[in-house]
């Protein structure tokens, strides 16, 4: 079923997944143990699941193009505008009635664009973070970014800027230690930063040096089930293999463990699962989704039944399964716990981006090359 409607309502369509029998065949080498991998099996559909699609407006001052997404303290849906004027935007998950306010500082402060992560503070702030940014709207780009937090009752912004130009922050998460976490991923500062919910201080630290490819950089941030940060390194577009990452907070060492997928492996979002495990998506071709145990210290590697899709962002559902975008095919992806992949094709052909469990236990993602918000039910 397929209906199209207008801003502010919804394109719906049942889909039925169908499980389709698959085997594992990712290039090995790698530290820490690696379990065989697995053969996907054919297995009887999860169910129906319906995806609703919100159209967002996009007038006056506000650009087009939702990236980040995630749940507020105040029981709505938030996403961050990439692709126009900084803003920020709220989808009620009950009446699907949508607001949008300025998400970032305009002129004196520097002039940012460009939302990437957005992330629930501990404070119950929203933080994003803004790859690049000019000295003003109208001055040269400088890539600079910063982070910005939002209050979702007062609407009110406060900006921090970032130090040094090239930073890029990108991928954002809320730490054990009343510090936002994020990534930065440009030349002029390639590694991580912390920020202080309370002083706005900022510290940061950079990657490990890889002799193998000079051109790492991280990608994705989460808590891990030990307490420390976790997020991946890819190498693009060098011939090695990538790492996950963990900075423990309390003295922001970094240590690695190098992905036995082998070349082009490209860890871009991870999470942690139900089962206390690290979940991340595999982006460079053929793509799949891997799974590390920190205590076993175990890789697990599922491909998917489509590749060369190019999986980006990832979430944890209600229903103990994960889902995750297929960037290059319009499809959204559902892995088990046990390594089952289901694939449902979209009714949109668009690039999706950030997902997040919405408080109505639905998967919300966005829809970043058609201005529109997704919901799986």
């Amino acid at each position: 079923m397929l209906r199209r409607a207008d801003t502010g309502d919804a394109l719906a369509a049942t889909l039925f997944g169908i499980g389709i029998a698959v085997i594992a065949g990712c290039g090995g080498g790698g530290g820490g143990s690696q379990t065989p991998p697995v053969a996907l099996k054919a297995t009887p559909s999860p169910g129906p699941i319906t995806i609703t699609e919100y159209v967002l407006p996009s007038t006056g001052n506000f650009g087009v193009g939702p990236w980040g997404i995630t749940t507020g303290a105040d029981g709505g849906v938030w996403y961050l505008d990439h692709d126009g004027a900084p803003t920020e935007g709220r989808i009620d998950p009950t009446t699907h009635a949508i607001a949008q306010y300025r998400a970032a500082l305009p002129s004196p402060q520097p002039y940012v664009n460009c939302g990437q992560g957005l992330a629930p503070g501990s404070d119950g702030g929203l933080w994003g973070a803004f790859m690049c940014g000019t000295a003003d709207p109208l001055g040269p780009e400088e890539n600079d970014g910063a982070i910005a937090r939002f209050d979702p009752t007062t609407h009110a912004v406060q900006q921090y800027s970032i130090t040094g130009n090239y930073a890029c922050p990108g991928d954002i998460a809320s730490g054990p230690d009343g510090r936002m976490w994020f990534t930065l991923q440009c030349q002029g500062l390639v590694g991580i930063g912390a920020i202080n919910e309370q002083t706005g201080a900022i510290t940061y630290w950079q990657l490990p040096n890889d002799p193998a490819c000079s051109t790492d950089f991280p990608n994705g941030m989460t808590l891990g089930p030990d307490g420390a940060m976790w997020f991946g390194i890819s190498g693009y577009p060098c011939a090695a293999p990538g790492f996950l990452a963990r900075i423990a907070p309390s003295t922001g060492v970094i240590t690695t463990v190098p992905i036995p997928a082998g070349a082009y492996s490209c860890p871009y979002s991870i999470v942690t699962g139900p089962d206390r495990a690290l979940w991340f998506t595999l982006a460079c071709n053929p793509g799949g989704i891997g799974r590390y145990d920190p205590v076993k210290k175990t890789f697990n590697e599922y491909p998917l039944i489509t590749q060369n899709t190019q999986p980006h962002e990832i979430v944890a559902g209600a229903d103990s399964a994960l889902y995750f975008g297929e960037w290059n095919a319009a499809k959204i992806g559902r892995i088990t716990l046990t390594g089952t992949v289901t694939e449902y094709v979209m009714p949109t052909q668009a690039y999706t981006y950030g997902f997040t469990l919405g408080p109505d236990n639905a998967v919300w993602f966005t829809e970043t090359t058609a201005n529109q918000l997704g919901r799986i039910k």
